[in-house]
């Protein structure tokens, strides 16, 4: 085995550094995740109140926060962040460097 470490750098979608298709889908559905799950703890909701919330199963919600986001649309997404009395606001504005992107972050 060879001591030396071998490194590559990110193209900063680590969806697309491992080939899955789909990436910038699979990264802002990702953040919109966080951004949920970042709520149940802030307002320390139990998974059963999230389910009844959000309208799905109670093994839904255990997935949610086990980060499997893939299993879920943007549309599903954005709708659970309504329902959980979140505003979704989307903003597109001209790419400064040529290529566009996805972002998501809160407002406090």
């Amino acid at each position: 085995m060879n001591d030396e470490t071998l490194f590559e750098k990110s193209s900063g979608n680590v969806f697309r550094d491992l080939g899955i298709p789909n990436p910038e889908d699979e990264l802002l559905k990702a953040r919109l995740g966080i951004e949920i799950l970042n709520t149940i703890n802030d307002r320390k909701l139990t998974d059963k109140v999230v389910a009844d919330i959000l309208s799905v199963k109670q093994s839904e919600i255990a997935q949610l926060i086990n980060g499997k986001f893939s299993n879920y649309s943007l549309e599903s997404m954005f709708r659970f962040h309504n329902l959980m009395n979140r505003y979704v606001n989307i903003h597109i504005s001209k790419a400064r460097h040529g290529e566009g992107r996805l972002a998501v972050g809160s407002l406090p």
